[in-house]
């Protein structure tokens, strides 16, 4: 980690570690793993080939291993199914159609709002500026 310039502690330096050792060291403990029958028969597995633990403890880790599984499958039942419907916006915008007149229309004079992406109000300010050059009254010209 620390030849990376990572935190020991971060999960970025103890992901890489992980890979880095079921790549190389422990590479023979992915395919014991999937060799495994059962989550009880996976945890067994996983710490005789890659944790090596001094004490087993096998109560706690398949107790462990079970609500781990369990928040995985809740996750997965809740993760929303497809994509929401599109609601296109006003102004020349629909489905199989697009009316140029409208889209490429300006805003109006004046103060406009926009609700752009992060859901913050912008406020824009339109002005003219109209400059006369030359003397005399233009409606006697």
């Amino acid at each position: 980690a620390k030849q990376r310039g990572l935190d020991p502690r971060s999960d970025e330096a103890n992901y890489g570690f992980l890979k880095w050792e079921l790549q190389n060291t422990h590479k023979h403990a992915i395919s014991n793993l999937k060799n495994a029958t059962g989550s009880e028969d996976e945890m067994r597995v996983f710490e005789r080939d890659f944790e090596g633990a001094g004490v087993k403890a096998y109560g706690s880790r398949f107790r462990y291993a079970r609500e781990a599984l369990k928040a995985y499958e809740d996750a997965q039942k809740s993760k929303p199914t497809g994509l929401p419907p599109l609601n296109f916006p006003q102004g020349g915008f629909s489905p199989g159609g697009f009316d140029v007149s409208k889209a490429t229309a300006g805003a109006p004079l004046g103060a406009s709002t926009t609700n752009n992406s992060t859901s913050n109000q912008v406020t824009m300010q339109n002005s003219m500026s109209i400059k006369i050059d030359g003397s005399g009254d233009p409606a006697t010209t």
